[in-house]
């Protein structure tokens, strides 16, 4: 048991620091974008869409390192997948936002962020019998 935990710690950081790129940490988040179009006339728009699409290329990858895991574990393929699509949904959901306050302290949005997703993996993990 305590080298599936090793494991699926280190599924998660690898996931989520090292498969991460930079254009999907910059662009995960719902912004408004301010612009002159051609015409010079002033155009403010949602980048939801786009910001959709990165959250869920950053997920896809950050699930795949989760694979290697489920493969590693003695759970009927059923549960391997029903494993991953929670564990897909629940990240997308914590990453849809910035767990900022207007607290002064820097650290405190990803360690919001990483704490929620341990407790998940966690909590996923004891449902599942891993």
């Amino acid at each position: 048991m305590a080298n599936i935990v090793l494991l699926l710690l280190a599924a998660h950081m690898v996931g989520d620091f090292i498969a991460q790129t930079g254009w999907m940490a910059s662009n995960k988040f719902v912004t408004k974008r301010r612009y002159f179009d051609a015409a010079g006339i002033f155009r403010e728009t949602s980048t939801y869409w786009f910001s959709a699409w990165a959250r869920t290329v950053h997920v896809l990858c950050y699930t795949a390192c989760f694979v290697p895991v489920m493969l590693a574990t003695s759970l009927e393929w059923r549960h391997q997948a029903g494993f991953l699509l929670l564990l897909f949904a629940l990240h997308w959901i914590t990453d849809c936002r910035r767990w900022a306050s207007g607290e002064q302290w820097p650290p405190k949005p990803i360690l919001v962020d990483q704490t929620l997703h341990l407790v998940q993996i966690a909590v996923l993990a004891w449902c599942f019998g891993i």
